[in-house]
């Protein structure tokens, strides 16, 4: 299962592919998760194919695309990471499987405090559209993401300081799916 906690502030991480824990620990639970709209599970697929074809038919993803996340085969790995290090929401719903290796999600709960996500081989996470998120690849710096879409994915992504305004945003507001930090 997808294990989560409360990250440390920000300002005092010197590496975001290290844990990071708050101290003392404070793990958070998929039904905290759920008060904002993120949904995670652990779907273990033996055969990837089939299994990700189950998948899509059961949520009704109709596209899907891959992203291999390491030193090797990501182009400008270096300026990729700090991009995704960025905070930021997509308009539409974000659908993610871990395929192989390992990576954080960081999403904020309602009190707008960082709640990191690490999954692995077989999670799924679902945040709505209009949730502010970002992503570090772990020590291993190595993942297979298997992104799932309900439509054809525009790729539109809006940062902090641009998108408090933004429609969806302000949905995921009303909905409870994210707090305003103003």
């Amino acid at each position: 299962m997808v294990k989560c906690w409360l990250l440390k502030d920000t300002d005092k991480i010197t590496d975001t592919r290290l844990e990071n824990h708050r101290e003392p620990k404070q793990f958070v639970t998929g039904d905290d998760l759920r008060r904002f709209g993120v949904f995670i599970s652990h779907v273990p697929v033996t055969d990837l194919e089939s299994g990700l074809d189950k998948i899509c038919e059961e949520g009704g993803y109709k596209w899907r695309d891959q992203i291999v996340v390491n030193r090797t085969d990501l182009e400008n790995y270096e300026e990729r990471v700090k991009d995704f290090w960025n905070e930021h929401f997509h308009p539409d719903k974000e659908v993610r499987y871990l395929a192989s290796g390992s990576g954080y999600f960081d999403v904020r709960n309602e009190k707008e405090e960082w709640v990191r996500m690490l999954l692995e081989p077989g999670d799924l996470m679902v945040l709505p559209g209009g949730i502010y998120h970002r992503f570090s690849p772990t020590m291993e710096e190595a993942c297979h993401v298997i992104r799932l879409y309900s439509e054809v994915p525009t790729w539109t992504r809006f940062y902090r300081s641009e998108g408090e305004c933004h429609n969806t945003r302000m949905a995921a507001i009303r909905t409870g799916h994210s707090m305003r930090t103003s």
